[in-house]
């Protein structure tokens, strides 16, 4: 989890996290500023957390943090987290996207999936 700014003015634009569930499968969530307030006493690393009521929208940054994350999802003032009581359920705490080395070259200058351009 980390705060998203813009580093001239030290302005903050929101509150992302990368959740994963159950099956590694992993989606980028933003948490608008206008709604920080609401969920930073409820959103901490290595929790499990339930969340509804959250918007989808097309994921269109330049860099993505899921390499197959075409979807983002949007808290709003309407999303609801809670907190599991089960804190024991196996998910993954990390996990990663590995690709064939043979396959770099076809990723480079494509900011998209944060491949290294050297």
């Amino acid at each position: 989890m980390w705060t998203a700014k813009n580093f001239a003015t030290n302005d903050v634009h929101s509150l992302d996290k990368l959740l994963i569930d159950g099956h590694g499968d992993q989606i980028h969530a933003v948490v608008p500023k206008e709604v920080i307030h609401q969920f930073v006493e409820q959103l901490h690393e290595g929790e499990l957390i339930h969340v509804k009521k959250f918007n989808v929208s097309t994921n269109t940054v330049t860099y993505r943090l899921v390499a197959e994350g075409e979807l983002k999802i949007y808290f709003s003032i309407n999303t609801v987290v809670k907190k599991l009581e089960n804190q024991d359920v196996p998910i993954p705490m990390h996990t990663f996207s590995f690709i064939d080395f043979s396959d770099f070259p076809t990723r480079c200058r494509k900011p998209k999936y944060l491949t290294g351009n050297y």
